[in-house]
């Protein structure tokens, strides 16, 4: 089809076409510019219809019209010099002023928009691309423009590409690479999912006791054996056979099976009673030596309050199999006096 000039800013303008897709400018109802005016179709005149002479009629007496009945038509006017219109027949119209047709514009709105086309935002029309302006309302399109041309947020959000230079060898080493790392993230969520778990029911838990099967010493004065310190008796205590200061010295504890170690409490001096505690020295500081299943150690230093009666301690340790607990420094050791040890309670997580 040919095409027109703007008249605003001398775009050619393609038939059937109502607004400039350059500047938006309105085309003229012109033909040949996106409109197309039809000739005034001329009404057709209204022209009365022929008179008739009726046949002479006698005169005859008017009768009142019945009740209820249709007025009837009266006779001939010869004033007005014409017959009364009836119900049968129409009477004259004097002729309307014929009026023109108003033009259509003709757009292609109906047409279906290809793939490439912009949709309009105010009346859906297909616009081809490169148009500021929509042809058929002079929407501006700029704005549905740029939509259409910025990608969606996960296209837009991608790594640049760059050149493989390796080949497979590069690629052997990612996938390498991601195996050790995805390795390295399960074993990691075990162990620390372990530990998470094993904090939450220790916290939880209600420690119970739990006894040695035997209990050994470096030394013991007689009366004062090493089972002292696991006979549940507080008027009973292990001292090492010298008397004096007595570092170095030590008791250890064996138990029948591996256990999980939350707290310890201890009960240093001969007695609970002050007069008693006060005859015999005191440790001041055991060095706690822990021995696990797989044969570990684990070691952590006790220090003691110079006073009767428990004293407890939280340390949490897995699958202990042995205990052992050196005199490091004590209370009122002199000559002729011992240092004694009570009693010792161990306490696992159930």
């Amino acid at each position: 089809m040919s095409a027109r000039i703007c008249d605003e800013c001398g775009s050619p303008v393609t038939v059937g076409e109502a607004f400039c897709g350059v500047c938006g400018t309105f085309l003229a109802w012109e033909n040949g510019a996106g409109t197309s005016a039809l000739p005034p179709a001329p009404a057709p005149a209204v022209t009365a219809p022929p008179r008739t002479t009726p046949p002479p009629v006698p005169p005859i007496e008017a009768a009142a019209p019945a009740p209820g009945s249709p007025d009837r038509a009266g006779p001939p006017d010869p004033l007005n010099g014409h017959e009364p219109t009836t119900a049968d027949q129409p009477s004259a119209v004097q002729p309307a002023r014929p009026a023109a047709r108003r033009p259509t514009v003709r757009t292609h709105a109906d047409d279906g928009a290809g793939p490439d086309d912009l949709l309009c935002p105010v009346c859906d029309t297909g616009n081809a691309r490169g148009r500021s302006f929509c042809r058929r309302c002079g929407a501006s399109l700029v704005s549905t423009a740029q939509q259409a041309a910025r990608p969606p947020w996960w296209r837009r959000w991608r790594l640049p590409r760059r050149r493989r230079r390796w080949g497979l060898l590069g690629r052997l080493l990612t996938w390498l690479l991601v195996l050790a790392l995805l390795a390295g993230l399960g074993y990691g969520a075990v162990v620390l999912g372990r530990k998470a778990t094993d904090a939450v029911r220790d916290r939880i838990a209600k420690p119970q006791p739990v006894h040695p099967v035997s209990v050994q010493a470096s030394s013991s004065a007689r009366g004062h054996p090493a089972a002292s310190v696991a006979d549940g008796l507080s008027n009973r205590y292990w001292a090492p056979a010298t008397t004096g200061a007595a570092a170095g010295e030590y008791v250890e504890l064996t138990f029948p099976a591996p256990f999980r170690l939350l707290d310890l409490i201890v009960h240093a001096g001969a007695a609970t009673e002050q007069e008693v505690f006060l005859t015999q020295a005191r440790p001041a500081q055991l060095e706690l030596t822990v021995w696990t299943q797989d044969g570990r150690q684990v070691r952590r230093t006790l220090r003691l309050a110079d006073r009767p009666g428990e004293q407890k301690f939280h340390w949490v340790v897995g699958d202990v199999v042995r205990v052992r607990l050196t005199i490091g420094a004590d209370y009122g050791a002199a000559r002729g006096r011992r240092v004694a040890l009570g009693e010792v309670e161990f306490f696992r997580r159930p």
